[in-house]
């Protein structure tokens, strides 16, 4: 349930959090402030090692593709890493043999 819950937190693009002020002593009332928080690689790669730690390879390999199609936020070998264990654990084999040559290739 935890996973499921956190799933639905990253799939906006932006967060939000929305924090009130206290009243003033000017009685000027509650104000809104509205903090946005994009995800950055070490969240993905959390992210994507909580889908391995799951079996879930097919949501890792999603936050993978969406956190590259974004293109503000690279994956790094940890990223990498954790996308490969995802496929590991799965019996992916194949899937983790071409993204170790692609994580090679780009010298991550």
């Amino acid at each position: 349930q935890v996973f499921e819950e956190l799933q639905q937190e990253f799939e906006f693009t932006e967060f939000e959090q929305t924090s009130r002020s206290v009243q003033s002593s000017e009685g000027e009332g509650e104000r809104g402030a509205r903090f946005h928080l994009a995800p950055d690689v070490k969240t993905y790669t959390a992210l994507i090692s909580a889908c391995a730690t799951a079996g879930r390879w097919r949501d890792a390999t999603d936050y993978f593709v969406n956190m590259k199609e974004r293109g503000s936020v690279q994956p790094n070998r940890y990223t990498y890493n954790a996308l490969i264990s995802a496929y590991e654990k799965s019996a992916q084999l194949e899937r983790a043999m071409a993204l170790l040559d692609e994580m090679t290739q780009l010298g991550a």
